[in-house]
């Protein structure tokens, strides 16, 4: 919407470690990336979804690094760390 409207604004999407490794996430991706979309995707790693740790569900465990095969950055940030939060968000 915010391309389509032509103004600054982007669009921020959450989601934890499981949900990065349904087929909606790199749908969606691909979309952005087709489009070049304004959006930011935050994936919250868990350790754990639904019960299975990180190391068992996903072959690549450095989760920010899903876009990379849609062109899109990625970039670690400590959650618990509001100042590494901030200055991520000023990008």
């Amino acid at each position: 919407a915010n391309k389509y409207k032509g103004n600054d604004n982007i669009s921020v999407a959450y989601f934890g470690d499981g949900a990065s490794n349904q087929g909606q996430v790199y749908e969606a991706f691909n979309m952005a990336s087709l489009w070049n979309l304004p959006v930011v995707y935050v994936i919250e790693n868990n350790q754990y979804a639904m019960g299975t740790s990180v190391a068992r569900h996903a072959s690549e465990t450095e989760l920010f690094k899903r876009g990379i095969s849609f062109e899109i950055e990625g970039e670690e940030v400590d959650g618990m760390d509001v100042y590494a939060v901030k200055k991520a968000g000023e990008k």
